[in-house]
């Protein structure tokens, strides 16, 4: 199961090296055949150095590697468009909670998306829902989504480093026949002013030197031409990647993490402490149903009051240090908001007031007697 990700490298070097080699040869023989010899575009190709079979083949190469970009792309996009369809289905309709991920996950898991698993959008929520089920917090599946998306984007940019490199390539070996044409033409023309005796032998030796001048600008002027058009498809080509990869960022916030409802460890340690609660009143209740009414009005009060009141002292410690906090940035805005913030702060305060005079009075051993309404 290892050696085909071991061998993708060599595969994808060997279809571009393959890929680029039959292209330039068909480039040539298509010259060879179509253009008039003699003609400007049949010396451009075969007389003017090994530069321009170099700058054909790298050229070639360029675009081998950015064809096989484009149908990762275009796989990547119908994965995109197979997971918005998934994501509109009757299941996510409602709001979910971490124990429904593996049921999420079992959706994009079907057999009909195998070959989508790999993709970016399929491996994202495979993980995220993972985490999810792992944590059970939402903030943890969010945070892997925005660092996932970092990456991708850094993986996009260096991803294309290879492309690049062949793209600043290309003009350089352009640079290389210019300096290489130049360099003979004013070698070969010295050397017939060097041994000619009257101005004939230079006549004669004017057209071997426009021929390597010829040489030099031709492959410069070739190079620049391939370049520009392998540059103008590597900027097409990764702008649409970075607008899918931004599509791929929204629906897996939007569209995933926005569905599924915050696990609150305080509300699970509420429950815990009713369920010990019920358990303690059946044990009380177990052998004796005439005291019912009593564990009713003594007990229970006492047992949910005695469950609520540390949420409660965490709730309005919390509400308060953010008031502190807010008072302290002021301006208008933060001035009603802290005046929203200490209304309910009140409302907090006075609801755990009211349910510390209901826990004495109902606490086993008191006078018995209920709170009045006004309480």
């Amino acid at each position: 199961m290892n050696a085909a990700p071991r061998n993708r490298p060599l595969l994808h070097f060997l279809f571009t090296a393959g890929s680029a080699t039959l292209a330039t040869l068909v480039t040539f023989g298509s010259i060879w055949y179509l253009a008039p010899h003699g003609g400007y575009l049949y010396e451009l190709f075969f007389e003017r150095s090994w530069i321009q079979h170099a700058s054909t083949f790298f050229f070639w190469v360029t675009m081998a590697t950015l064809l096989a970009f484009h149908f990762a792309f275009l796989h990547e996009e119908r994965a995109f468009e197979i997971g918005r369809i998934i994501l509109s289905g009757p299941e996510f309709k409602s709001m979910l909670t971490w124990s429904d991920a593996p049921r999420i996950r079992g959706l994009f898991e079907a057999p009909e998306f195998t070959k989508y698993w790999r993709s970016i959008l399929f491996n994202r929520i495979f993980n995220a829902l993972d985490r999810l089920f792992r944590t059970q917090s939402t903030r943890d599946m969010d945070d892997y989504f925005r660092t996932r998306g970092e990456l991708d984007a850094v993986e996009l940019e260096t991803g294309y480093a290879g492309v690049r490199y062949f793209i600043w390539l290309i003009p350089l070996l352009g640079l290389i026949g210019n300096v290489l044409g130049i360099g003979i033409g004013i070698a070969s023309f010295a050397a017939v002013f060097k041994n000619a005796q009257d101005f004939s032998q230079v006549q004669q030796a004017i057209p071997i030197v426009t021929t390597r001048l010829g040489t030099a600008f031709d492959t410069t002027f070739l190079a620049l031409v391939l370049s520009a058009i392998a540059v103008f498809y590597m900027s097409f080509l990764l702008k649409r990647q970075e607008q899918l990869l931004q599509r791929i960022d929204n629906i897996c916030i939007d569209g995933v993490g926005a569905l599924f409802q915050e696990h609150s460890s305080a509300s699970g340690e509420l429950i815990r402490a009713f369920g010990e609660n019920v358990e303690h009143l059946i044990r009380i209740m177990n052998g004796n149903r005439g005291a019912i009414e009593t564990v009713l009005r003594r007990e229970l009060p006492f047992l949910i009051a005695n469950a609520l009141q540390p949420v409660l002292d965490s709730a309005t410690q919390s509400i308060g240090s953010r008031i502190d906090n807010v008072a302290e940035t002021g301006g208008e805005n933060s001035v009603k908001l802290l005046s929203g913030v200490e209304r309910l702060h009140g409302s907090l305060a006075d609801f755990a007031s009211r349910l510390e005079r209901v826990e004495r009075a109902m606490r086993p051993g008191d006078s018995g007697t209920r709170p009045s309404s006004g309480q």
